[in-house]
């Protein structure tokens, strides 16, 4: 299992952040994401450029404060808890992410690899640059 904890300060009001990061359907300025389909309130998933399904399910959703979710597909299962802090100017977002590999060679292979921690503040860089801070 492989755990990240990052944090992120965005210039943008916690409203605008809140929409930009909770809003599954506004997928478009995320690198890779092709298709985003809503299940039903609490579930929806998505598929990457390579055909890939990631299957998410809200487990918490406490408007402009946290975003706790559960996510898997074919290879992991993870969960990861979004909290969010207001600034003086803007607000602060911090994630914490727990992600299973679902096979050894997997888990050797990524594990040494993939750090989810930078996936995360991939996630954050290109939200900031759709609200304009970048």
């Amino acid at each position: 299992m492989k755990e990240a904890k990052v944090s992120s300060e965005f210039k943008t009001d916690i409203v605008l952040v809140w929409e930009k990061l909770t809003n599954h359907e506004d997928f478009h300025w995320r690198e890779g994401i092709r298709e985003s389909v809503k299940i039903d309130e609490n579930s929806y998933y998505e598929i990457d450029i390579n055909g890939q399904r990631t299957d998410y399910k809200i487990l918490e959703k406490i408007p402009m404060e946290r975003l706790y979710l559960s996510m898997e597909n074919k290879k992991t299962k993870s969960t990861v808890d979004y909290t969010f802090h207001p600034l003086e100017a803007g607000c602060e977002v911090k994630a914490y992410q727990k992600t299973e590999f679902k096979d050894t060679w997997t888990g050797l292979f990524a594990g040494s690899f993939i750090d989810i921690g930078k996936l995360q503040l991939r996630y954050f860089y290109l939200a900031k640059k759709s609200l304009h801070e970048l």
